[in-house]
């Protein structure tokens, strides 16, 4: 099959859950023969969509990527004003404003609809993933009734997820992949319990990893004593905060030689404490040495 997936950030150097579930079905369906193309944004960080990676034409494990130039970089306080204005709106926002916000949010790529227009009809399939951005929002609705799409929409309990303006795009995919029984029980009460063919597929796990845990201990200087692992982006909106409040919390409670391990891009500043190691952003290999 020739399979188009549209993501708003795509690269190996590129962090998150969404975009590393796409890289991993779109790198592994390559290998298992079917013809692979992504359609994605020139972005390196989803926190001003600034373009880092040069547009047109590139190769990443054999999947062919197709970039496109942000027209505009986020402006973070005016983003942040537009989103408290809608969500504190208990979705009844102005659909307008709704739109601005979905602008500012972006990545705001105003070619990106026209390209789906004249070049989805080449695909036998176009596989969006994340229901949230603006590369969703105005892709789906591109895409020419006579091409099928489907919607990776990893959508959780968020405010957004409520929002008028995903009424339409979250009723226009042919079909839906889920990663959890309770993540397709949200987006079917979201739409009333009608929903379109849909599957629970998961996320694939490695089984065949190769690992030495002493190797990560002596890189960090962390030795041997215990450790909790958070593996993921150091960012508010994703519990980091939280982590680390509780954590220091305990260790006030609890005398011992217990670790906090923060493997991960830092959005946020980590503040300095002795049981608090970070490592920032890692390779594979070194956080499956983690894990």
């Amino acid at each position: 099959m020739k399979l188009l997936f549209v993501i708003h950030r795509y690269g190996n150097q590129v962090s998150g859950g969404a975009e590393s579930h796409c890289r991993s079905f779109a790198t592994r369906l390559y290998q298992r023969g079917h013809s692979v193309d992504v359609a994605t944004s020139c972005a390196m960080s989803y926190l001003d969509w600034k373009n880092y990676f040069p547009p047109g034409e590139s190769i990443i494990d054999g999947v062919k990527i197709f970039r496109f130039p942000t027209a505009a970089n986020r402006q973070r306080e005016l983003f942040e004003s537009l989103y408290q204005r809608v969500s504190s709106a208990n979705s009844n926002a102005p659909l307008y404003l709704q739109q601005m916000w979905m602008k500012h949010q972006g990545p705001y790529i105003p070619e990106l609809s026209f390209w789906l227009k004249e070049n989805s009809l080449n695909y036998d399939r176009v596989i969006f993933f994340t229901y949230l951005y603006y590369t969703t929002w105005v892709g789906v609705a591109s895409i020419p009734i006579q091409t099928p799409t489907v919607l990776h929409p990893t959508a959780h309990y968020e405010p957004p997820f409520f929002f008028q303006l995903f009424d339409t795009t979250l009723r226009q995919p042919d079909a839906f992949a889920f990663s959890t029984p309770e993540e397709k029980a949200l987006v079917a009460a979201r739409l009333g319990g009608q929903l379109p063919h849909s599957s629970e597929i998961g996320i694939g796990i490695e089984l065949d990893i190769t690992a030495d845990p002493n190797r990560f201990r002596e890189t960090y200087s962390i030795g041997q004593r215990p450790y909790l692992l958070f593996l993921g982006r150091v960012d508010p909106g994703k519990g980091s905060q939280e982590i680390l409040d509780y954590f220091v919390t305990y260790k006030k409670r609890n005398n011992s030689d217990l670790a906090l391990v923060i493997v991960g891009s830092k959005i946020t500043e980590i503040f300095e404490h002795r049981d608090i190691i970070s490592t920032g952003f890692v390779d594979e290999q070194t956080k499956k040495d983690a894990i």
